[in-house]
């Protein structure tokens, strides 16, 4: 792993420290809602760990979905992961609303890291295919 993705875990890791001091620094009840925002919260953070050393190196336009490089698609998620993990805690909620709305967030990355992976291995394929031939 490259310095540069070091740094970008290192900040991850302090981002998870701060996001779980200002969750438990809300007033609120720990009911199920909290524990389940919590933890989403908390995967979108490990998500992103994931995400950096994926896409450790990765520079050119394979390494894109919907137009967006895919580093930057698990910053967006995370942020607003992470914004919907707070604001769910902070509010009353049901609990119902809770889980899908962290469910149609969690939906976004993981189609689109399948989708990524996919076509990188059918990319590799293709042109291994395309040297044997040539």
């Amino acid at each position: 792993m490259s310095k540069r993705g070091k740094i970008k875990i290192l900040l991850t890791v302090l981002i998870l420290i701060a996001f779980s001091v200002t969750v438990f620094a809300i007033p609120t009840l720990k009911a199920k809602r909290f524990w389940f925002a919590y933890l989403c919260g908390v995967f979108a953070i490990l998500f992103q760990i994931y995400a950096i050393q994926a896409s450790d190196g990765m520079r050119d336009t394979k390494d894109r979905y919907f137009g967006l490089p895919v580093g930057r698609l698990s910053i967006y998620y995370l942020v607003l992961q992470l914004a919907a993990s707070i604001t769910e805690i902070a509010t009353v909620m049901p609990t119902w609303a809770v889980l899908l709305i962290n469910m149609l967030l969690f939906a976004f990355p993981v189609i689109g890291y399948i989708t990524t992976q996919t076509v990188k291995r059918e990319l590799a394929r293709q042109e291994a295919k395309q040297q044997e031939t040539a």
